[in-house]
C-alpha cells in the first residue's frame, strides 16, 4: 500500500509540474518525499547507524524540494540542502562498510561530470563555485554507492548502487534543463528518476535492518553453541 501511495503521489506531482499547477505541486512534491521517508518507519527499522544517516539525507532532500517549489523558489538554499543530504548519504555508505578506494568505477563518472560541467559552465555565472562543489559531492556519493553495489553483489548493494547512480542521472538531466535548453519532458524525466532514486535508497534501510538482525541472530547462535 505504501509503494502504491508513493507512486500515486509522485504521478500527481509530475502531472502538476508538467501542467504548471503550482498548488498541487506544493502539496504533492513534499507529500511524495514524506511517504518515501515513511519507509524507514516500517518493519521495525531502528534509526541508528546506516538508517540514521539515510533518514537525515532524505530529510534534507525534502527541505531542498521545498526550497525549489514555486512561487518562492530559492535555488541556492535548495542546492545547499541537497548538498547536505548527499553528505549524509556518503556518511551512510561509508558507515556500512568503510571507504571504498576502488578508483575504476569513478573514472567514467568523472569523465561525464567534467563534460557536463564544461557544457553548463557558460550559463552558471555566480553559481560556478556552488554548482561545482555540489557536483563534486554527488560524484563522491555515487562512487561510494557504486562501490557497495560492486562489492556486495546482493539486493542491498543493488538498491544502494542503482539508487545513487539514478540520482546522478536525475541531477544531470536537471542541470541541462536549468542551465541549457529546456525540453518538453526534461523536467518530468528528472523528477521520475529522482523519485526512483530516493525510493531505492530509502528501501535499502529495510534490507540493512534484515542483514543486521541476521548477523545478531548468528552471533546469538554461536554464543549458545557448546
Amino acid at each position: 500500500m505504501l509503494t502504491l501511495a508513493i507512486i500515486t503521489s509522485a504521478a500527481i506531482h509530475m502531472w502538476a509540474d508538467y501542467h504548471q499547477h503550482h498548488v498541487l505541486s506544493i502539496i504533492f512534491k513534499p507529500l511524495t518525499m514524506i511517504l518515501i521517508i515513511s519507509i524507514l518507519f516500517t518493519g521495525g527499522i531502528e534509526l541508528e547507524g546506516f538508517s540514521f544517516f539515510i533518514f537525515w539525507g532524505l530529510i534534507f532532500s525534502l527541505l531542498g524540494d521545498m526550497m525549489l517549489l514555486k512561487p518562492w523558489y530559492k535555488f541556492e538554499l535548495g542546492l545547499a540542502a541537497f548538498l547536505v543530504g548527499h553528505i549524509f548519504y556518503i556518511i551512510a555508505f561509508i558507515s556500512y562498510k568503510g571507504m571504498d578506494w576502488d578508483i575504476l568505477p569513478l573514472l567514467p563518472l568523472i569523465g561525464f561530470a567534467l563534460w557536463l560541467f564544461r557544457m553548463i559552465k557558460p550559463y552558471l555565472g555566480k553559481l560556478l563555485i556552488p554548482v561545482g562543489s555540489y557536483m563534486s559531492v554527488i560524484l563522491l556519493m555515487v562512487w561510494q554507492g557504486m562501490g557497495i553495489w560492486l562489492s556486495e553483489k546482493n539486493t542491498f548493494g543493488l538498491l544502494i548502487g542503482s539508487g545513487a547512480f539514478i540520482f546522478y542521472v536525475s541531477d544531470s538531466i536537471l542541470a541541462c534543463e536549468l542551465f541549457m535548453r529546456r525540453s518538453k519532458c526534461g523536467n518530468t524525466l528528472a523528477l521520475l528518476t529522482y523519485y526512483i532514486a530516493q525510493y531505492l535508497i530509502s528501501s535499502s534501510t529495510q534490507i540493512a535492518h534484515e542483514i543486521g538482525r541476521a548477523v545478531q541472530q548468528e552471533c546469538r547462535d554461536r554464543y549458545r553453541m557448546p
